[in-house]
């Protein structure tokens, strides 16, 4: 997500008076942070989610966050099948977390130039999915 889409957001959801628009959208940048430093997730994809669960509130935006991680988690199972990869995939995340464990220090997990964009899914698209499906469904 572009810096300029987010800070339009962020400053639609302030200046229309909402003021607990922001309480929503920082407690998301807190707690996915430390998986954006550590790559699991990219920052445009955290921009987003505090955007909309800053507009839906608390329990609205976390129900969409819920079903759009369900539907992104849904999504890299089938496409990790697809390309016979599941197996490789959970013994690089097995050996990662006891490298983290062992020596505490945080590396990223996803490379492009090492891993390539073949074990990505399109995050934002499954959020965007998730809240559609609790706003409309």
């Amino acid at each position: 997500m572009p810096n300029w889409w987010a800070l339009s957001g962020a400053a639609a959801g302030i200046f229309s008076g909402k003021l607990a628009f922001l309480i929503p959208a920082l407690t998301v940048i807190l707690i996915f942070f430390p998986l954006f430093l550590c790559r699991m997730i990219g920052a445009g994809d955290i921009k987003m989610m505090a955007v909309l669960t800053g507009f839906l509130g608390f329990q609205t935006g976390a129900r969409a966050l819920m079903a759009g991680f369900f539907i992104g988690g849904v999504c890299s199972f089938i496409k990790l099948l697809w390309r016979r990869e599941l197996l490789q995939r959970l013994a690089y995340f097995q050996a990662y977390m006891n490298r983290l464990a062992r020596t505490r220090q945080i590396l990223p997990y996803y490379l492009p130039d090492r891993d390539g964009y073949g074990v990505t899914i399109p995050l934002t698209a499954c959020i965007f999915a998730g809240a559609c499906a609790v706003l409309f469904l």
